[in-house]
């Protein structure tokens, strides 16, 4: 019975394989990815279009920062209580040093009077160039590239009443210290060839990093406007 089976099988197979492609649409449908998955996958690109010596330091220095992001979520449930003496701050804020990372956690009890992405850079570095650019209601994300290689990541995030931002940043083995941008504290982060910066101003949590020298990288915090 078995032999039965396997010549029918060897028989009728490749006509049933040619009846079933035949039927398959000639083109496949198109997929609509996630602005997420395609904003990964342009990262991936342009890190191939770097020189070897770039993508070499980038491989060894475990990038850092906005690149080594653990994770960073919005979220509509556990709020943290807040002491009345400190409403008077638009956002609050609990850090938690953990080995590998530093994760803060942001909440606010202020409405959303403003809406991210109302800035200008009135610095960049020479050659920089905008090459990619995301928007919502609650975030903005900006990538400039300059020809070499090197490049400059900034988001902007809206942290409005009823919203817990998480947001953890690779601090292992990084030299650590603390600047002001706009005259707010800020904190800054070296890594490898990497660099962020991390500062609050009004209603809004900013990161900006990079590969260009801290040195620059301050100045293009300070131009925005």
């Amino acid at each position: 019975m078995r032999d039965e089976l396997d010549g029918l099988l060897d028989r009728y197979a490749p006509e049933a394989g040619e009846l079933w492609l035949s039927a398959l649409p000639e083109q496949a449908p198109e997929h609509e990815f996630s602005p997420k998955f395609r904003r990964k996958v342009e990262k991936l690109l342009r890190r191939q279009r770097r020189s070897p010596a770039v993508n070499s330091a980038l491989r060894y220095g475990r990038r850092a920062a906005a690149f080594a992001l653990v994770f960073l979520t919005l979220s509509f449930s556990c709020l943290m209580t807040v002491d009345a003496a400190f409403r008077e701050r638009v956002i609050q804020v609990v850090v938690q040093v953990l080995r590998d990372f530093t994760e803060f956690t942001y909440t606010s009890d202020s409405p959303a009077a403003d809406e991210p992405g109302d800035l200008t850079f009135t610095y960049l570095p020479e050659g920089m160039e905008e090459t990619g650019r995301e928007q919502s209601a609650t975030a903005c994300y900006v990538y400039y590239e300059s020809p070499d290689g090197a490049f400059v990541e900034f988001s902007q995030t809206l942290v409005a009443d009823g919203v817990e931002m998480q947001l953890g940043l690779d601090t292992e083995d990084a030299e650590v210290f603390d600047l002001t941008v706009h005259g707010t504290e800020a904190l800054g982060i070296v890594k490898g060839v990497d660099r962020t910066i991390h500062w609050t101003e009004g209603p809004f949590v900013y990161l900006l990093s990079g590969t260009i020298p801290m040195e620059e990288l301050e100045r293009v915090a300070e131009g925005i406007q």
